[in-house]
């Protein structure tokens, strides 16, 4: 190493050029990627060549946009980018029900089980929380049946993506939408790391037709009305008693409902809330999906395991007919708006089918990725192992938002979805302005 110069001690990169913050940012790709990166032992450059290959993919993404429009949602049969984890309500469910049965959860609810976590990337760590909501929430509408013609509105003209939601929001505010929000951002958001709050959300959604709502908390003796607020959100509103529980209540203490996710903003970050639990103290917890966390690496497995085992090639032991339709629905939906590519996609597939062979067994179309990543498809991959259990403690705090971290903010605001009809003009340009419902 030269004189005066600054090497990253893991991978021997030379950070002098780099400020204190991009040094940082450098060193929490390493350790937030940990429990993936690949373990390697012996010499120091054995590892430091590891560690590089496995971060080679991240340095795409900081100057094209289009690897910057990623998006994907669970409909969809080719497997996720690695930096989106479908299949983990079942898992949060399961060590939910663990907790219960060692008396440390008394009851607890959750969002549909087909929502996704997606983290940031390198490109948007520091910024992109917001936007990451945004895509975990359309993730959501994506997939949910009881109100279809959502979908064509959040695909049409352009999918979900980071860089599209900026180009989105300046549509809305050029239509004439929040001109007060695009005055404070200077009305330009595309290609920048600007941050966006539920505010921006809300514009988004509108703009496209979807009904959303945003809920003030203003709280100056604690969070207990916005974590009611949401208890009441996940549980429809039946009481559920901090003392007392029915023995009904007993055999189900982890409801799995069909409720959207909630997008959660404070000063300086947001998460997406996917449900809240009762602990045997009477007091309540969030259970959220945080863009900026890593996902461990055998949680994300189970997680995995669950949507392949979930997909549309592949049959359910169990499976209800409304499940079967949220398969349905949204791969019609996805055809229709696409039919072009569905078409040529369809040919591509027949011509690299093999002749049909009855003990041949059928594997899942393979995502473009980059080599080095990790593979998540049917067959002889990994994730159609059987994966260990992982463990309740690990999967808890991984997801769990507490009272005590809750404390350190006075002001939240909660954008919803009510899944109502899709907005026509009218009701778009009457709420075009921001609107929110205030609890205090």
């Amino acid at each position: 190493m030269a004189p005066g110069t600054t090497n990253c001690q893991l991978c021997g990169e030379d950070l002098t050029s780099k400020g204190l913050i991009q040094r940082q940012a450098h060193y929490d790709e390493h350790f937030a990627s940990e429990a993936e990166v690949p373990r390697v032992h012996g010499a120091r450059s054995a590892q430091s060549d590891a560690l590089k290959a496995w971060f080679t993919p991240y340095s795409a993404n900081k100057g094209d946009p289009e690897t910057q429009n990623i998006f994907w949602y669970p409909s969809q049969t080719e497997s996720p980018p690695r930096n989106f984890s479908p299949g983990l309500i079942p898992v949060l469910r399961k060590a939910l029900v663990s907790s219960h049965e060692k008396g440390k959860t008394r009851k607890a609810w959750l969002c549909h089980d087909r929502a996704v976590h997606i983290q940031g990337e390198a490109f948007d760590r520091t910024w992109g929380c917001g936007y990451r909501n945004f895509l975990m929430v359309c993730a959501s509408l994506m997939v949910q049946t009881i109100q279809p013609m959502y979908f064509p509105f959040l695909d049409h003209p352009y999918p979900p993506g980071v860089r599209h939601l900026q180009q989105l929001i300046e549509e809305a505010w050029s239509a004439g939408f929040d001109q007060e929000g695009a005055q404070q951002l200077k009305r330009h958001l595309t290609g920048t790391g600007k941050y966006i709050g539920t505010g921006e959300l809300y514009v988004a959604f509108t703009y496209r037709g979807i009904p959303s709502q945003l809920v003030d908390f203003e709280l100056k003796d604690g969070p207990e009305p916005l974590l009611n607020w949401v208890l009441q959100y996940f549980s429809n509103g039946q009481s559920a008693s901090p003392t007392i529980l029915s023995s009904r209540a007993l055999q189900n203490a982890v409801t799995v409902t069909d409720k959207l996710p909630l997008v959660l903003q404070h000063d300086g970050h947001s998460r997406t809330i996917v449900g809240c639990e009762r602990c045997p103290d009477g007091s309540l917890n969030l259970l959220v999906f945080d863009p900026s966390r890593h996902i461990p690496g055998d949680v994300r497995a189970a997680g995995l395991e669950n949507w392949n085992h979930g997909s549309p090639s592949t049959a359910i032991r169990g499976e209800t007919m409304d499940s079967a339709r949220h398969l349905v629905a949204s791969k019609v939906l996805h055809e229709v708006a696409h039919p072009i590519r569905s078409i040529k996609e369809h040919h591509k597939r027949k011509a690299e089918d093999p002749p049909a062979n009855p003990s041949a067994k059928k594997q899942r179309p393979h995502h473009d990725r980059d080599d080095d990543a990790p593979a998540y498809h049917s067959g002889t991959t990994a994730a159609s192992q059987h994966h260990s259990t992982p463990e309740t403690g690990k999967v808890l705090s991984a997801f769990r938002l507490g009272l005590n971290r809750l404390k350190r903010k006075n002001k939240y605001q909660i954008l919803y979805f009510p899944l109502t009809e899709p907005l026509n003009e009218e009701q778009r340009w009457a709420r075009r302005d921001l609107t929110c419902l205030k609890i205090q």
